[in-house]
């Protein structure tokens, strides 16, 4: 018998139409959908219920007919687990849901896939600061260059409200807080399905929600974590910024 993490890679990825194989995908998928659905009605756990949902339907659409690879996947899926056992729990009717992200999180290697490529894009600044940051650069140097540097920030509803721009941002549960994400360049993202808007980094300071990190390029090794408090300086280090 087959993992169903080999199941996934075989009938989502390889195309394979064994039955059997077909049956346990489309199950797995169906009670992990069930189940969340039980729980969208929840007071405190119908938003993010609702989402994981869309998460998990997305990742299984995409890899099925090839917008995403394993490798992806296999970053985006353990974040949602994280989100899930914070925010959901472990037993009861997300159980299949935390059954089928496991799967997902531990696709077998495909041999001729590249992965991410983890060396900085030389034509984007951000890349360049991150990457010297991780060698040791100062801190404040990464700062300066995101302050002057665009990301591409996975946002789950925006509107303009008294003239201000409002966003939702798609959360991250991390080991300190809970943060939520943004990535250097749109190929970065490991947020399949989520919109991504493009912001200056210094307009981050005025729409980043209270009490949140900044991941950046969560899933990478060339990313890292801001701490609110590093985001809400953002604005005041634009050359020439009266803050």
């Amino acid at each position: 018998m087959t993992t169903l993490a080999e199941d996934l890679a075989l009938v989502c990825i390889d195309g394979a139409v064994d039955p059997a194989r077909v049956r346990r995908v489309d199950r797995a998928v169906a009670d992990a959908l069930a189940g969340l659905e039980q729980v969208v009605g929840g007071p405190d756990t119908g938003e993010l219920a609702e989402a994981v949902a869309s998460l998990v339907t997305q990742l299984v659409l995409d890899l099925r007919h090839g917008r995403l690879d394993r490798a992806s996947c296999r970053v985006a899926a353990p974040l949602a687990l994280e989100r899930v056992a914070c925010g959901l729990g472990t037993t009861g009717p997300v159980a299949p849901a935390l059954a089928l992200l496991t799967a997902l999180a531990e696709l077998p290697d495909d041999p001729d896939e590249p992965g991410f490529d983890l060396s900085p894009d030389p034509e984007l600044p951000l890349e360049v600061a991150l990457a010297g940051s991780i060698s040791g650069s100062p801190r404040a140097d990464l700062l300066d260059v995101l302050a002057t540097s665009s990301v591409h920030v996975p946002v789950l509803h925006a509107e303009v409200l008294d003239h201000h721009l409002s966003l939702r941002f798609l959360p991250l549960v991390l080991r300190d807080g809970v943060a939520a994400c943004a990535f250097s360049h749109p190929s970065r993202s490991t947020a399949p399905g989520v919109p991504l808007l493009e912001l200056a980094g210094a307009e981050l300071s005025d729409v980043w929600p209270p009490g949140h990190a900044l991941s950046l390029n969560p899933g990478s090794v060339l990313g890292t974590v801001l701490t609110e408090r590093e985001v809400r300086t953002l604005t005041s280090r634009v050359p020439g910024s009266s803050t």
